[in-house]
């Protein structure tokens, strides 16, 4: 029931679980995709994201070079699996080209480069830890900090035409 109510909210822009029942987040629907165009405008703080990144440093860094760039982590990977094996849906590149280029960039990163690191980690991942890495390296822990340091600059990984609302958040 949850996964068909969502499927219908992501797909077609529904929001109700039946006759007068509002999810409490979407009160006022005029708001959706507003907050998104103003976070356009706005420039990138790249010492944020570098004290984002300095944070998990360690970590990440070497959870970064464990990578032996096996492939077994694909095989797990559903979204790899139904898209004909399509190498930008193997989780080590997921994990390469978002998190791996933020700390190769040292945060310096411009507001083009956070939206294609949006559309990796957004739309080629959905955090359903099914990506076993036979290393111990945690794949969607990984993914889901990239999107934290997306959010932190307003980029988010709702399109507002999925909502009903036009797409001003085009780049």
């Amino acid at each position: 029931m949850v996964f068909f109510f969502f499927a219908r909210f992501l797909i077609g822009g529904e929001y109700s679980l039946g006759p007068g029942t509002r999810i409490w987040w979407l009160k006022d629907k005029a708001k959706v995709g507003r907050p998104i165009a103003k976070a356009e405008a706005r420039p990138v703080d790249t010492e944020k994201i570098r004290a984002m990144l300095d944070q998990k440093k360690e970590k990440m860094k070497l959870l970064l070079s464990l990578c032996a760039h096996c492939g077994l982590c694909a095989e797990s990977c559903f979204l790899y699996m139904s898209h004909g094996r399509d190498p930008k849906y193997m989780p080590s590149f997921k994990v390469i080209n978002s998190l791996g280029r933020l700390y190769k960039k040292k945060g310096k990163v411009d507001r083009v480069t956070l939206n294609e690191i949006k559309e990796i980690v957004w739309k080629h991942c959905v955090l359903c830890k099914r990506c076993y890495c036979p290393l111990g390296i945690d794949i969607p822990d990984m993914i889901a900090f990239a999107r934290s340091i997306c959010r932190s600059q307003g980029i988010y990984g709702v399109y507002p035409h999925s909502l009903g609302e036009p797409d001003d958040n085009k780049h």
